[in-house]
């Protein structure tokens, strides 16, 4: 039976994947538990992507891993991955329903609702939920120093109309939120500015230095004050928790692999391993990677990695890297230098790669070739 590819790819870009997300589930769909490097014979795809898009296809339930030395991967049947996907936007689809009746009824009478305060000195008690929201973006925007905010995904999904005014404020703001398997989506987008992991959500705040709002989590009362001390403490205690916070990225990675923070492994999966972990954590690094390789390994990065390294600097993660500059090497480590800082060292017993201080990947040297494959 003659297939139409071109068709076929069109058709599955309605289920929400991209061309080359379309090619490899159907080039793995046609083989038996393919690896990467089979994938690659019958697929066109960029060679550095196809780690990328597999775990992509995994996350949107189209293929499985199968674990073993070599990483493989099984296509999901097309009439289950639909029967799921079918019953997601049924799901969908019934709660917009229910919701409709209450949006209904609560719009009409936003307008009729008036702001309810109550003065005490220095401090102003808001008890509408509409006023709370307004009152968070004028902080936001009005912020002229550090920006403090302890806040849910939803939360930070209201004002996200102000991310790229707060993306800005990069170096001046720090942003404390629970991350846990219904928010961490929402907060990938956040990734960007310095985000932390805070469990213990109680209270929220929004603080610019000069104004303050604290307010509950699930009532619509908020407390805004102007009072110097009373943003100072509540500032100082923002501080205290954020020094023992974990990153957030990290916490994301955490959950997406199953791996706790502190967890040490010994792993015996050869240079593809490490190749895959070291994309896989370059992806949730917000700040700065430090690696000692080897002189080959400079030449396999260059080869195997640019486009990760690329990425990386574009987001501003600094990047430095000790490594013995060689004969053979020197011309890769000069075009990398453009945006990696390297430093020269004669001897390397030991390959090190760490991200933002939280992983660290340790490996021995051995067999050190040019290829990838071991």
């Amino acid at each position: 039976m003659f297939i139409d590819m071109e068709t076929l790819l069109h058709l599955m870009e309605k289920f929400g994947l991209t061309k080359n997300e379309a090619k490899v589930y159907v080039t793995i769909l046609s083989l038996t538990d393919p690896r990467a490097s089979d994938i690659l014979v019958y697929c066109k795809v960029p060679r550095t992507k196809v780690y990328d898009i597999a775990h992509s296809l995994q996350q949107k339930g189209f293929i499985e891993t199968i674990p073993d030395r070599v990483q493989r991967f099984r296509a999901v049947p097309f009439e289950a991955v639909f029967r799921t996907h079918l019953e997601e936007q049924e799901k969908r689809i019934d709660k917009l329903k229910r919701a409709k009746s209450s949006i209904e009824r609560m719009t009409k009478t936003i307008r009729k609702q008036t702001m309810k305060e109550e003065v005490a000195s220095r401090f102003i008690v808001f008890k509408a939920r509409t006023i709370i929201n307004k009152k968070i973006r004028d902080i936001v925007q009005h912020a002229d120093s550090t920006l403090y905010m302890i806040m849910d995904a939803e939360d930070l999904r209201t004002i996200s109309f102000l991310r790229p005014a707060i993306k800005k404020r990069q170096n001046h703001i720090k942003i404390l939120t629970t991350v846990n398997e219904k928010s961490f989506d929402t907060l990938k987008r956040w990734l960007s500015l310095p985000l932390r992991h805070f469990s213990g959500i109680s209270v929220k705040l929004v603080s610019n230095g000069r104004e303050i709002l604290v307010f509950q989590q699930d009532e619509p009362t908020g407390l805004y004050s102007e009072d110097r001390k009373f943003i100072s403490m509540m500032e100082g205690f923002f501080n205290r928790v954020w020094e023992t916070a974990p990153d957030a990225a990290m916490r994301i990675h955490e959950l997406e692999t199953g791996s706790p923070l502190s967890e040490t492994k010994v792993v015996k999966g050869g240079r593809e391993y490490f190749y895959e972990k070291f994309r896989t954590l370059i992806q949730h690094t917000n700040h700065d990677i430090i690696n000692m390789i080897t002189s080959n390994a400079v030449i396999r990065l260059k080869k195997y990695g640019l486009d990760d390294l690329k990425k990386a600097h574009r987001k501003g993660i600094r990047l430095r890297f000790l490594t013995p500059i060689t004969k053979e090497n020197a011309s890769d480590v000069k075009y990398l230098s453009a945006f990696i800082d390297f430093r020269h060292i004669d001897t390397i017993y030991m390959s090190m790669m760490c991200f933002d201080g939280f992983y660290a990947i340790l490996g021995g040297v051995a067999d050190d070739k040019i290829q990838i494959q071991t």
